[in-house]
Parts: structure tokens; C-alpha cells; sequence
């Protein structure tokens, strides 16, 4: 299971270090690159985690009509967004390539709308 408060407290206690600064400027720039993976692979996560909830009919259980309500319930998220997991969750299985590299952190996930 992922230890999702050990990350919070790394990526709060970066920003408290504000240290990057003393990073070559191609290490800023790789720096700035694994920023970004890291960012595609907890958008990843996220997906993953509302199709499990979906899968587990956790809407229902909390009196909503469908995925996306109880992630702008829940979650607290604007429509749009959460209309977008929820057409990720849906169509990411039937585009295998794009599910590869969106589980590597090497495409962001989004649809267009």
C-alpha cells in the first residue's frame, strides 16, 4: 500500500528546504523533468484508485449517482475534473499503449473534451 503521508511530509519538507537552487543547471532542468513524472505517475495513481472505488461501487455506498459525483463530493473537485478521471478510468483499458505509458510516468494522463 502506498505510504501516501511519507509522501506528503518528503515533498513538504523540500519545500521548507528550498534548496534547489544550489542544483547545476542541468540538474535543475532534470530536476524539473523527474518533478513531472512524478506528477504523471500520482495523476496515474489517482486514476487507478477512482476505478477501484468504482469497481467497488464506493458511489453507491455514498448515495451518489456515479463515479464522478462522489469524486466532486468527496474529493471536493470542480465537474470538469472530475468528469475527466472518470472518462480516463473508462477508456484508458481500451487503449493498452496509452495505459503503458501513463502507468510510467511518461504521458500525462488526459482526454480531450
Amino acid at each position: 500500500m502506498l505510504d501516501t503521508k511519507a509522501i506528503r511530509v518528503m515533498l513538504a519538507d523540500q519545500l521548507v528546504a528550498d534548496d534547489s537552487y544550489r542544483l547545476s543547471e542541468a540538474d535543475h532542468v532534470e530536476f524539473l523533468q523527474e518533478l513531472e513524472r512524478i506528477g504523471n505517475l500520482l495523476t496515474a495513481a489517482k486514476i487507478d484508485a477512482a476505478r477501484q472505488a468504482e469497481e467497488r461501487g464506493l458511489h453507491t455506498r455514498h448515495g451518489c449517482k456515479g463515479l464522478s459525483i462522489l469524486l466532486r463530493t468527496k474529493l471536493n473537485l470542480n465537474q470538469a475534473e472530475a468528469k475527466r478521471r472518470t472518462r480516463l478510468v473508462h477508456e484508458l483499458p481500451s487503449l493498452p499503449h496509452t495505459q503503458d505509458g501513463v502507468y510510467s510516468g511518461v504521458i500525462r494522463p488526459g482526454l480531450k473534451t
